[in-house]
């Protein structure tokens, strides 16, 4: 995990650089240093991430280069089918919710969504691009910056039963010489690694979470048990635990 500076795209985007960098704890660099942290969160109209290697990354979730825009979805997609779906279920927390693509996809099929995100860098930049979007599903979604773990512990009997839990911990590297898309690049250098995925499942059946879906590669094992069942597609799988 690598904690960026905060550096204003322009003399007018200064003051708020400078509140964002307060707010989240983060080192302020003045526009035109050199980049010594590694990232740099640059403050303007939007946000965005700059790394040494001079790659940049936003999140936009009106234009589709990270597909939030996603064609063809309805009860048949298998992540909704996962969560409950056609049980009548409306209800959705997502736990690690990361790019938010996945929220944003529950949230085009009519869920209800609750998405945290414990990276405070990241949750500002969602809640940022939230604001400029026009989009009404996006609007719905209730971005939280809280930790998964944190989260299920606090659960209270009603909340445990009456919706359902995605978890999305970050995938393994398959490949150390095989560099993943930009996008990919600076969000492990932002966010780390998941080291605390096992436990968040572990402590979700401790706490009887009534429906709970784990986002794995198709061909990975199980994070904790055997699920209940399993909805498969080509690359990827869900593993849906009933508590």
């Amino acid at each position: 995990m690598t904690k960026p500076l905060v550096r204003a795209e322009s003399p007018i985007w200064q003051s708020k650089a400078q509140l964002l960098s307060e707010a989240l704890g983060l080192g302020y660099a003045d526009a035109g240093s050199r980049n010594e942290a590694g990232l740099i969160l640059v403050v303007g109209e939007r946000l965005h991430l700059e790394n040494k290697k001079g790659l940049t990354f936003e999140i936009d979730f009106d234009e589709d280069h990270i597909h939030y825009r996603q064609k063809q979805i309805g009860k048949k997609n298998l992540l909704a089918r996962a969560l409950g779906i056609e049980k009548g279920i409306n209800q959705v927390v997502d736990l690690s919710c990361g790019l938010a693509r996945d929220a944003v996809l529950l949230a085009q099929l009519g869920f209800q969504v609750k998405a945290y995100e414990r990276c405070a860098v990241l949750w500002t930049m969602l809640v940022e691009a939230q604001k400029l979007s026009t989009r009404p599903e996006v609007h719905g979604i209730k971005f939280i910056n809280d930790n998964s773990l944190d989260v299920v512990s606090r659960l209270s009997q009603v909340e445990r039963q009456n919706q359902s839990f995605y978890f999305d911990p970050m995938f393994p590297e398959t490949k150390k010489e095989a560099l993943p898309k930009k996008e990919m690049q600076i969000f492990r250098e932002l966010v780390g690694l998941d080291l605390d995925s096992v436990e968040v499942v572990r402590r979700s059946f401790e706490m009887k979470i009534s429906r709970l879906v784990v986002k794995r590669p198709r061909k990975a094992k199980p994070l904790f048990r055997d699920p209940r069942y399993c909805l498969e597609g080509n690359l990827i799988r869900y593993d849906v635990y009933q508590f």
